[in-house]
């Protein structure tokens, strides 16, 4: 493993002699999606250079893997980053924008300071990694970005409003980016996630909102609800393997589904012009989640 400090040293023995080698950067590869999906690129021989805040906490074994430190919400560090990838690798044949936590939180009494955090990181970061490796891709007419969406992105969330806008977000903006890159031949694919078995909640903020009872009520049980529906869910592999099946498509879609579950959901929400199948399915979620021993604080919020 080459490991790059924060002040991104360079020495010129560490240029790679494998000028066919493909080369990836994963951001936010400290665990998670992330990592998995870095160590299953650098297994199938591509050069795989992961983004971490902090690169003194992560080791890799596979000597295929670059740890750099980066702060994706500096456009002067991610740019540190992608000199140093072409220095070292001489080109980028994709980036996979993983980064990204949760906050649950109802939308009333959203604390923007946390909301713009949110976004910077969730969204932002995307786009500027995206201003960062576009120039390269675009003068080698080639090049795959990958960005993590989300069910959430798709359809709105009770209590992930913030996070499902950022997610909203993202998908208009890849849809966008889609259309604009192919102009040079650059694909851009959305890997719609379902629930995965990751390390979510070490990151997930939460905010309670105004003081009212059943607002409390619906994050502590949301929490609880996604806690143990993660862990009932499949691990990051499948989304590692969906990952670099994507990158191995000749024509690749726009829109790739996790797995079959998320497939379905994908044809639900496409069907659904009206938007009426989605209140009826999120108006019975929140009924099933706070109910039955809450409809006293239920009625007395509305009155």
């Amino acid at each position: 493993m080459v490991q790059i400090d924060g002040a991104f040293t360079h020495r010129e023995e560490f240029r790679n002699p494998d000028t066919q080698q493909r080369v990836a950067i994963v951001t936010g590869g400290s665990q998670g999606i992330g990592k998995v999906t870095a160590c299953t690129l650098a297994d199938k021989g591509w050069s795989v250079w992961v983004t971490t805040r902090d690169p003194s906490r992560l080791q890799f074994s596979n000597g295929n893997i670059h740890v750099v430190g980066t702060d994706l919400c500096d456009s002067a560090s991610i740019h540190r980053l992608v000199q140093e990838v072409l220095r070292f690798d001489g080109r980028i044949d994709a980036l996979v924008n993983n980064a990204g936590y949760m906050m649950i939180a109802p939308c009333e009494g959203s604390v923007f300071d946390k909301v713009q955090r949110l976004f910077d990181v969730n969204v932002f970061a995307a786009m500027r990694m995206v201003n960062a490796v576009m120039p390269t891709m675009r003068e080698q007419r080639a090049g795959h970005i990958i960005n993590l969406g989300s069910g959430a992105g798709l359809q709105a969330v009770p209590g992930l409003g913030a996070f499902s806008s950022a997610k909203f977000a993202l998908e208009g903006y890849t849809q966008a980016l889609a259309a604009e890159a192919a102009l040079w031949n650059v694909k851009v694919s959305t890997v719609e996630l379902g629930t995965v078995k990751t390390e979510w909640s070490d990151n997930c903020k939460t905010d309670f909102g105004p003081n009212v009872p059943l607002y409390r009520t619906l994050v502590d049980r949301l929490a609880h609800r996604l806690k143990v529906r993660t862990s009932q869910s499949p691990d990051c592999s499948i989304v590692a393997k969906v990952v670099v099946s994507t990158l191995s498509d000749a024509s690749p879609p726009l829109r790739q589904a996790m797995d079959a579950g998320m497939a379905t959901f994908l044809a639900q929400h496409l069907s659904d012009p009206s938007g009426c199948f989605y209140l009826e399915r999120q108006s019975a979620f929140l009924e099933q989640l706070l109910a039955p021993r809450d409809a006293e604080l239920l009625t007395r919020s509305v009155a």
